[in-house]
């Protein structure tokens, strides 16, 4: 009886030991709309309509032909054609190749969603970003009423930026002309801030494994920038999209380009606020680790109840 005993807990050791030290994350699905993390979004409204009035006044001015400011400001806002945009990830600094592991980390970055929008004649991108707390080393460079809007919107979606321009395809067009190209994008993500780019770029994943970049713009960079990056180049309605380049090039792009301060296409600053590992991401080898203790003081129980 002692004899099986000691053949199931050695094969209980043998089982923990094989246990991987790192469960691969759970694929999950970004959010695709923006009343997932913002449950009432029509309280912002007004706050963007009152941006968007600012900026388009202010362009107004370089405009070569009038035009009437009260037709032009919408009256409403479509939240649905909100997209999410995930700045300051550090993919550059990391290893991840998998869908998965890309989709758990990019869940702990920031993320801010754009909305694009028609005013006259002009395009606006309206952005939109959760409050964060009070900078105390810049918290000096501001009157007290500054910081204490900034500590009032903490944690609470607020307008950002509101950027206007003569001409501008919204990003889920763009997405929308790959897709119609036959290029597939049900899992792709946008991803801002990468040093040395000026833009969003789209994330496109092949087989579960993260493959291509495809710039939002006219500013990414050229296929001498960034060495044997351009992969292919799709065409849509006769008309070449732009080129899709190799991810893991564009990756070592961004890194050679760390050293000078960078914003996204939004005007956020590509600060460091990723979040590294958690315990969560350790729990596997914690559990496999207690088990395999536990294992053995029961066999060493085992053996002196036997020589006893």
């Amino acid at each position: 009886m002692v004899r099986k005993w000691l053949v199931c807990l050695v094969s209980l050791c043998i089982l923990a030991a094989a246990l991987p030290i790192h469960a691969p994350a759970a694929a999950t699905s970004p959010p695709s709309d923006f009343s997932q993390v913002c449950p009432d979004p029509s309280q912002l409204e007004q706050e963007i309509l009152s941006h968007l009035t600012v900026a388009y006044e202010n362009t107004l001015p370089t405009l070569s032909t009038p035009e009437s400011e009260e037709d032009a400001i919408p009256t409403s806002v479509d939240f649905s054609t909100a997209i999410p945009v995930y700045i300051d990830t550090e993919l550059e600094n990391l290893s991840l190749v998998q869908q998965a592991d890309i989709q758990a980390h990019l869940e702990q970055c920031v993320s801010v969603w754009v909305i694009p929008m028609q005013v006259g004649s002009l395009y606006a991108t309206v952005t939109l970003a959760k409050g964060l707390p009070l900078n105390p080393e810049t918290a000096h460079l501001m009157t007290p009423a500054e910081q204490t809007s900034v500590q009032e919107k903490e944690g609470l979606w607020t307008v950002s930026e509101v950027a206007m321009y003569t001409d501008f395809t919204p990003y889920s067009t763009q997405i929308s002309q790959l897709e119609q190209a036959g290029i597939t994008t049900e899992d792709a993500v946008l991803v801002g801030g990468l040093p040395g780019i000026r833009m969003p770029m789209l994330l496109l994943f092949e087989d579960d494994i993260a493959s291509y970049w495809y710039p939002m713009g006219d500013y990414g960079p050229s296929e001498a920038e960034v060495t044997d990056s351009y992969v292919h180049q799709a065409r849509f309605q006769g008309e070449s999209l732009h080129p899709f380049y190799d991810y893991e090039a564009v990756l070592s792009y961004a890194k050679t380009n760390q050293t000078s301060t960078q914003t996204d296409s939004s005007g956020m600053p590509n600060g460091s606020t990723s979040q590294g590992p958690t315990l969560v991401d350790f729990v596997p080898l914690l559990v496999a680790g207690a088990f395999l203790i536990v294992v053995l003081l029961v066999a060493l129980w085992v053996l002196r109840r036997r020589k006893k």
